[in-house]
This record gives C-alpha cells, sequence and structure tokens, in this order.
C-alpha cells in the first residue's frame, strides 16, 4: 500500500512511500533495498518495473521509497 508520494526533492507524485514491513512480507526477505521489481498499480492498472529503497528519502508517511522506471517494461516481460 502507497502512504504518500512526497520526496526530498520536492517533486510531488514521481516517487512513492510505503512500509518496509509490507515489502519484507510480500518478498519473505528484507535484503531488497535497490533492488527493481515488476508491479501493478491495483488502482490505474499501470505495469511496470519499479526501483524500491529501504529509506525513506523524504518521504513523509513511511520509512520506505520507490518510482517507476522510465521504461517500464525494457525486456518485454508478458504479464
Amino acid at each position: 500500500m502507497i502512504t504518500s508520494v512526497d520526496h526530498s526533492s520536492g517533486t510531488i507524485g514521481v516517487y512513492f512511500n510505503y512500509w518496509n514491513s509490507a515489502v519484507d512480507a510480500i518478498l519473505g526477505r528484507i535484503n531488497w533495498d535497490n533492488e527493481i521489481h515488476y508491479l501493478i498499480n491495483s488502482r490505474t492498472g499501470y505495469k511496470g518495473r519499479v526501483v524500491l529503497w529501504r529509506g525513506p528519502n523524504g518521504g513523509s508517511i513511511g520509512d520506505g521509497h520507490g518510482r517507476f522506471d522510465s521504461d517500464p517494461n525494457p525486456y518485454g516481460y508478458n504479464w
């Protein structure tokens, strides 16, 4: 679940924030910092590649942050 969309850069909506414990539970591990994953935005249906970090980097709610890649499917991943 996305908890906020702010960032230390001052941009709104480029980055998203979440609770690391939720990602830990989904992946079943805690060593995922700076990894790329494929996700689906359940609200918009947007599918793509994201990078996830364990630090909040200015996010107001949550202890981790991430962003969708500018090229959401560079390897032709089949959904």
